[in-house]
């Protein structure tokens, strides 16, 4: 399936929105398409506990990507309400989440350094060991240059 992400990332990779800092390109390039294209058909995305019964059904583990980006006002602002998103889930079904990942990136707002990394992947191995919650990792690499350079962070 083809989706706005698709034709945004193209769009950066083409350098059409090089004038922005890297964490504004996405953002800059999503504001460019909901100004200047119009699409008559809707997705109708499914709800949270939808999916969790279909990966299930496929025979698969739920678990829940990069869940420290889902606090919106800094991770001491929002941890209740990050805390009441990951009680949902559980109660829906969800098995595990994403703990370990690679927050501190070039031009991250949210987390600029590797401390504000530190710090939200233990606040994130607190929810898991209290809700009884899978571990998982994740590189956010899709290229193996990006893998290796993950795997080479201090």
């Amino acid at each position: 399936t083809f989706m706005n992400p698709h034709l945004i990332h193209a769009m950066i990779d083409q350098g059409l929105f090089d004038d922005y800092h890297p964490p504004d390109r996405y953002k800059a390039a999503q504001q460019w398409m909901k100004q200047n294209i119009q699409v008559d058909s809707i997705i109708v995305k499914p709800t949270s506990e939808a999916m969790i019964k279909l990966i299930h059904h496929a025979g698969g583990i739920a678990v829940l990507a990069h869940p420290a980006y889902y606090s919106r006002d800094g991770l001491q602002g929002s941890m209740k309400d990050l805390n009441t998103m990951i009680s949902n889930l559980k109660d829906m079904g969800m098995d595990g989440m994403e703990v370990v990942y690679p927050y501190c990136q070039e031009g991250s707002r949210e987390f600029p350094t590797m401390d504000d990394e530190r710090a939200a992947i233990a606040m994130l191995q607190e929810f898991a060991l209290y809700y009884g919650l899978q571990e998982t990792t994740g590189s956010d690499a899709h290229h193996i240059d990006q893998l290796r350079a993950y795997h080479s962070r201090s």
